[in-house]
């Protein structure tokens, strides 16, 4: 009986987390949800906004919303429809610019597009603008920062009470950031400041020397995460990019393979098995994984990319 009720709630877990995910204002999401910068500034910036938040949005003469949710994600697309609906009510007009990041990690060449999109609306906006993504953290301080250099003057950014938050969670926060910025190196050195450091620190490492383009340190991180946590897919994706650098196909299709039996929804994974497919001439096998790519990503401009120049467009 013990075994059984075991095996119902681990598979209750899935669901429990997608519940979780789409009421941000539970008490154990609200712990990491930053605060409204400053209502009274031309760009406001905060996190997902409740019922409670557009209240107040309206009430300070926000006519824009400007999302940065990807629909993509199934829980983010549940967000975005209720955001729709609040908005309307409000009578605030949502503009929505997805953004696909882990762990503040951007995803795709869309990510930059929207970025730029994104800032673009902003100082183009007529009326004062909310800025946001789930948290308040990553995408929407990225885009912040990109609008302001463009003439947008956005609030200051007041990040939850002290002792909310770790030390540890903030500085991986602005590491994150730089990371959004190409600031790869001095995301590093932010990341240097945590005595022990937890894995989604080391994926991020592992990420900026990716990027830095020192793959043996980047595969070096990635294996000793791969050690540690077997089941980490961003790990053995991260291997699988590595070996795709290096031009080891047969490394890169087993550690594509071991990330997608972790988790088969990730776009990005596809991509990476439809390029090994590529080089090694299965043509067939390579777009099918970019179309499955697409269907979980529909604006994944990679996916689309290598699509297009399969067919000769």
């Amino acid at each position: 009986m013990k075994k059984i009720l075991g095996l119902i709630m681990l598979a209750a877990l899935p669901v429990c987390a997608y519940l979780v995910l789409i009421t941000p204002g539970n008490p154990l999401t609200r712990l990491f949800r930053a605060k409204i910068s400053d209502p009274d500034a031309k760009v406001i910036v905060g996190p997902y906004p409740l019922e409670e938040d557009f209240r107040l949005l309206a009430q300070h003469g926000v006519t824009t919303d400007i999302s940065l949710l990807n629909p993509a994600l199934p829980y983010e697309k549940t967000l975005l429809d209720r955001e729709q609906e609040l908005a309307q009510k409000y009578g605030i007009k949502v503009l929505n610019f997805p953004m696909t990041s882990i762990l503040g990690q951007k995803m795709g060449d869309d990510y930059e597009k929207s970025r730029e999109a994104a800032a673009e609306a902003i100082v183009k906006a007529e009326g004062k603008v909310y800025l946001h993504c789930y948290l308040g953290l990553h995408r929407s301080l990225v885009v912040k920062e990109l609008a302001e250099v463009k003439g947008a003057k956005s609030g200051n950014y007041t990040a939850r009470e002290k002792g909310e938050r770790s030390e540890a969670a903030s500085v991986l926060d602005a590491a994150e950031r730089l990371f959004g910025l190409n600031n790869y190196r001095q995301a590093l050195d932010k990341l240097k400041q945590l005595q022990n450091p937890e894995p989604n620190a080391r994926l991020l490492q592992a990420w900026c020397y990716f990027r830095l383009n020192d793959v043996a340190a980047a595969q070096k991180t990635f294996a000793a995460l791969v050690a540690e946590l077997p089941n980490l897919a961003a790990a053995y994706n991260g291997l699988g990019y590595c070996d795709l650098r290096l031009n080891n196909l047969a490394d890169a299709e087993k550690h594509f393979a071991l990330a997608h039996k972790a988790n088969s929804g990730d776009a990005s994974t596809l991509v990476g098995l439809g390029i090994v497919f590529q080089r090694q001439g299965k043509n067939a096998e390579a777009v099918r994984n970019f179309s499955e790519a697409l269907k979980i990503q529909p604006d994944n401009a990679e996916a689309k990319e290598l699509l297009a120049k399969m067919s000769g467009k």
